[in-house]
Protein backbone atom coordinates (compact mmCIF):
# COMPACT_ATOMS: atom_id res chain seq x y z
CA UNK A 1 0.00 0.00 0.00
CA UNK A 2 3.02 2.35 0.71
CA UNK A 3 4.10 1.83 -3.10
CA UNK A 4 0.51 2.73 -3.88
CA UNK A 5 0.78 5.89 -2.26
CA UNK A 6 3.78 6.86 -3.24
CA UNK A 7 2.61 6.76 -6.90
CA UNK A 8 -0.53 8.65 -6.28
CA UNK A 9 1.29 11.31 -4.21
CA UNK A 10 4.13 11.55 -7.20
CA UNK A 11 0.42 11.54 -9.68
CA UNK A 12 -0.78 14.55 -6.97
CA UNK A 13 2.31 16.33 -8.00
CA UNK A 14 2.38 15.86 -12.03
CA UNK A 15 -1.35 17.19 -11.81
CA UNK A 16 -0.51 20.65 -10.12
CA UNK A 17 2.28 20.93 -12.37
CA UNK A 18 -0.44 20.23 -15.60
CA UNK A 19 -2.63 22.51 -13.99
CA UNK A 20 0.59 25.37 -13.96
CA UNK A 21 1.41 24.86 -17.41
CA UNK A 22 -2.43 24.80 -18.38
CA UNK A 23 -1.92 28.71 -17.93
CA UNK A 24 1.38 29.74 -18.94
CA UNK A 25 1.38 30.16 -22.77
CA UNK A 26 -2.19 30.40 -22.96
CA UNK A 27 -5.36 29.00 -21.16
CA UNK A 28 -6.44 24.90 -21.93
CA UNK A 29 -3.10 24.68 -23.06
CA UNK A 30 -2.40 21.12 -21.75
CA UNK A 31 -5.81 19.76 -23.52
CA UNK A 32 -4.75 20.85 -26.98
CA UNK A 33 -1.36 20.01 -26.75
CA UNK A 34 -1.50 16.78 -24.41
CA UNK A 35 -5.09 15.60 -24.34
CA UNK A 36 -5.16 15.89 -20.89
CA UNK A 37 -8.36 16.81 -19.30
CA UNK A 38 -6.61 18.27 -15.91
CA UNK A 39 -10.32 18.74 -14.57
CA UNK A 40 -11.28 14.90 -14.98
CA UNK A 41 -7.53 14.06 -13.56
CA UNK A 42 -7.93 15.78 -10.17
CA UNK A 43 -11.23 13.91 -10.06
CA UNK A 44 -9.38 10.03 -10.67
CA UNK A 45 -6.59 11.47 -8.19
CA UNK A 46 -9.17 12.45 -5.57
CA UNK A 47 -10.74 8.83 -5.99
CA UNK A 48 -7.38 7.00 -5.81
CA UNK A 49 -6.35 8.70 -2.78
CA UNK A 50 -9.69 6.72 -0.76
CA UNK A 51 -8.10 3.54 -0.20
CA UNK A 52 -5.09 4.52 1.41
CA UNK A 53 -6.90 7.40 3.37
CA UNK A 54 -9.65 3.80 5.02
CA UNK A 55 -6.67 1.70 6.00
CA UNK A 56 -6.42 4.52 8.62
CA UNK A 57 -2.56 4.65 8.31
CA UNK A 58 -0.93 7.83 9.85
CA UNK A 59 1.70 7.47 7.45
CA UNK A 60 -0.82 8.00 4.10
CA UNK A 61 -2.57 10.63 6.07
CA UNK A 62 0.60 12.51 6.76
CA UNK A 63 2.10 11.92 3.05
CA UNK A 64 -1.08 13.02 1.41
CA UNK A 65 -0.74 16.49 3.46
CA UNK A 66 2.83 16.80 2.94
CA UNK A 67 1.60 16.44 -1.19
CA UNK A 68 -0.62 19.02 -1.19
CA UNK A 69 1.67 21.48 1.40
CA UNK A 70 3.86 20.72 -1.17
CA UNK A 71 1.65 21.58 -4.55
CA UNK A 72 0.36 24.45 -3.06
CA UNK A 73 3.46 25.82 -2.05
CA UNK A 74 5.14 25.03 -5.40
CA UNK A 75 2.28 26.36 -7.10
CA UNK A 76 2.21 29.55 -5.84
CA UNK A 77 5.83 30.09 -6.09
CA UNK A 78 5.90 29.29 -9.15
CA UNK A 79 3.04 31.69 -10.26
CA UNK A 80 4.93 34.39 -8.48
CA UNK A 81 7.99 33.76 -10.09
CA UNK A 82 6.40 34.11 -13.69
CA UNK A 83 4.42 37.22 -12.28
CA UNK A 84 7.76 38.63 -11.80
CA UNK A 85 9.83 37.33 -14.46
CA UNK A 86 7.16 38.56 -16.92
CA UNK A 87 7.41 42.24 -15.17
CA UNK A 88 10.90 42.42 -15.13
CA UNK A 89 10.67 41.58 -18.91
CA UNK A 90 8.53 43.98 -19.70
CA UNK A 91 10.56 46.59 -17.84
CA UNK A 92 14.06 45.49 -19.50
CA UNK A 93 12.61 45.32 -22.94
CA UNK A 94 10.90 48.67 -22.78
CA UNK A 95 12.78 50.80 -20.19
CA UNK A 96 11.81 54.02 -21.91
CA UNK A 97 7.96 53.49 -22.74
CA UNK A 98 5.87 56.78 -21.17
CA UNK A 99 3.30 55.84 -18.25
CA UNK A 100 0.75 55.58 -20.90
CA UNK A 101 2.36 53.53 -22.94
CA UNK A 102 3.54 51.00 -19.76
CA UNK A 103 -0.53 50.99 -18.90
CA UNK A 104 -1.85 50.55 -22.65
CA UNK A 105 0.53 46.96 -22.67
CA UNK A 106 -0.60 45.89 -19.29
CA UNK A 107 -4.07 47.00 -19.58
CA UNK A 108 -4.62 46.34 -23.44
CA UNK A 109 -8.15 47.94 -24.42
CA UNK A 110 -9.11 48.87 -21.15
CA UNK A 111 -6.73 51.64 -20.14
CA UNK A 112 -7.41 53.54 -23.84
CA UNK A 113 -10.94 53.60 -23.25
CA UNK A 114 -11.03 54.73 -19.93
CA UNK A 115 -8.69 57.33 -21.28
CA UNK A 116 -11.00 58.23 -23.69
CA UNK A 117 -14.14 58.23 -20.77
CA UNK A 118 -11.85 60.76 -18.65
CA UNK A 119 -11.59 63.07 -21.49
CA UNK A 120 -15.00 62.61 -22.78
CA UNK A 121 -17.02 63.26 -19.31
CA UNK A 122 -16.82 65.70 -16.88
CA UNK A 123 -15.38 65.27 -13.65
CA UNK A 124 -18.57 65.30 -11.60
CA UNK A 125 -19.73 62.62 -13.87
CA UNK A 126 -21.35 59.29 -12.53
CA UNK A 127 -20.56 56.06 -15.39
CA UNK A 128 -22.54 53.02 -15.07
CA UNK A 129 -20.47 49.97 -15.43
CA UNK A 130 -20.88 46.45 -16.06
CA UNK A 131 -21.87 44.12 -12.98
CA UNK A 132 -18.66 42.49 -12.02
CA UNK A 133 -18.57 39.15 -13.14
CA UNK A 134 -17.35 36.99 -16.09
CA UNK A 135 -16.93 38.49 -18.79
CA UNK A 136 -16.21 41.68 -17.34
CA UNK A 137 -14.02 41.34 -14.46
CA UNK A 138 -11.78 44.23 -14.92
CA UNK A 139 -14.31 46.64 -16.56
CA UNK A 140 -16.62 46.21 -14.15
CA UNK A 141 -14.42 46.57 -11.02
CA UNK A 142 -15.27 49.28 -9.58
CA UNK A 143 -12.13 50.13 -7.51
CA UNK A 144 -10.14 49.43 -10.61
CA UNK A 145 -12.46 51.54 -12.96
CA UNK A 146 -12.55 54.29 -10.39
CA UNK A 147 -8.74 54.76 -10.03
CA UNK A 148 -8.08 55.47 -13.89
CA UNK A 149 -11.43 58.15 -14.18
CA UNK A 150 -11.11 59.72 -10.54
CA UNK A 151 -13.12 62.03 -9.70
CA UNK A 152 -15.86 60.47 -11.49
CA UNK A 153 -17.72 58.43 -9.29
CA UNK A 154 -18.33 54.20 -11.30
CA UNK A 155 -21.05 52.37 -9.78
CA UNK A 156 -22.74 48.85 -10.81
CA UNK A 157 -25.64 47.79 -13.04
CA UNK A 158 -27.15 43.94 -12.80
CA UNK A 159 -27.38 42.25 -16.48
CA UNK A 160 -30.97 41.75 -15.94
CA UNK A 161 -31.54 45.44 -14.66
CA UNK A 162 -34.41 47.87 -16.37
CA UNK A 163 -34.12 50.80 -14.76
CA UNK A 164 -31.36 53.27 -15.12
CA UNK A 165 -30.29 55.01 -11.16
CA UNK A 166 -31.07 58.09 -10.65
CA UNK A 167 -27.61 60.62 -9.81
CA UNK A 168 -27.37 63.90 -9.27
CA UNK A 169 -25.23 65.49 -12.39
CA UNK A 170 -24.27 63.66 -15.92
CA UNK A 171 -24.59 60.29 -16.09
CA UNK A 172 -23.35 58.34 -18.75
CA UNK A 173 -23.11 54.48 -19.27
CA UNK A 174 -20.03 52.47 -20.43
CA UNK A 175 -20.13 50.48 -23.40
CA UNK A 176 -18.14 47.27 -22.98
CA UNK A 177 -18.22 43.87 -24.93
CA UNK A 178 -16.09 41.81 -22.80
CA UNK A 179 -12.54 41.67 -22.16
CA UNK A 180 -12.05 37.95 -20.24
CA UNK A 181 -12.86 34.74 -21.81
CA UNK A 182 -16.22 33.83 -21.96
CA UNK A 183 -16.78 31.24 -19.05
CA UNK A 184 -20.44 31.49 -18.18
CA UNK A 185 -23.52 31.47 -19.22
CA UNK A 186 -23.98 35.17 -19.80
CA UNK A 187 -22.80 36.04 -23.42
CA UNK A 188 -20.76 39.23 -24.49
CA UNK A 189 -22.00 42.51 -24.94
CA UNK A 190 -23.20 45.38 -21.96
CA UNK A 191 -25.48 47.36 -21.76
CA UNK A 192 -28.29 44.73 -23.03
CA UNK A 193 -31.13 47.14 -22.50
CA UNK A 194 -32.29 49.68 -24.71
CA UNK A 195 -31.25 53.40 -23.48
CA UNK A 196 -32.16 56.78 -24.40
CA UNK A 197 -29.30 59.18 -25.35
CA UNK A 198 -28.07 62.19 -25.74
CA UNK A 199 -25.28 60.56 -28.12
CA UNK A 200 -22.92 57.57 -28.03
CA UNK A 201 -19.40 57.52 -28.67
CA UNK A 202 -17.61 54.51 -30.43
CA UNK A 203 -14.06 54.14 -29.08
CA UNK A 204 -11.93 52.11 -31.11
CA UNK A 205 -8.94 51.28 -29.19
CA UNK A 206 -7.12 49.38 -32.11
CA UNK A 207 -7.04 52.44 -33.98
CA UNK A 208 -7.42 55.07 -31.24
CA UNK A 209 -10.21 56.49 -32.87
CA UNK A 210 -13.20 57.55 -30.96
CA UNK A 211 -16.21 58.36 -33.48
CA UNK A 212 -19.43 60.47 -32.12
CA UNK A 213 -23.18 59.21 -32.96
CA UNK A 214 -26.39 61.16 -32.88
CA UNK A 215 -28.64 58.47 -31.55
CA UNK A 216 -30.01 56.15 -28.68
CA UNK A 217 -28.38 53.03 -27.83
CA UNK A 218 -29.64 49.88 -29.20
CA UNK A 219 -27.76 46.74 -28.07
CA UNK A 220 -28.85 45.22 -31.18
CA UNK A 221 -26.31 47.37 -33.09
CA UNK A 222 -24.14 49.11 -30.51
CA UNK A 223 -22.23 46.70 -28.72
CA UNK A 224 -19.01 47.30 -29.61
CA UNK A 225 -15.94 46.67 -27.58
CA UNK A 226 -15.78 49.89 -26.10
CA UNK A 227 -17.91 53.17 -26.05
CA UNK A 228 -19.52 55.35 -24.17
CA UNK A 229 -23.43 56.92 -24.16
CA UNK A 230 -24.44 60.13 -22.47
CA UNK A 231 -27.96 59.16 -20.74
CA UNK A 232 -30.56 61.40 -21.50
CA UNK A 233 -32.43 62.88 -18.42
Amino acid sequence: MKRYSWLIAFLTLVCFVLIFFESVPYLKFIVTSLHVNTITFQWLLLIAWIPPLVTRGFFHLKLLIITLLLCIVGESSAKTSLSIYRELRNITSNPFLTYDQKMSLTYPGFYPAMKEVVRLTPKDSTIIIPPQRNPWETEGHTGMVEYFIYPRQAINMGVDTKQLPQVEGKLYALIAKGSWERIGPVDYGWPKIPIQADHLWHIDTDHNVVTKIEQNYDPQINQWNWGLIEVKK
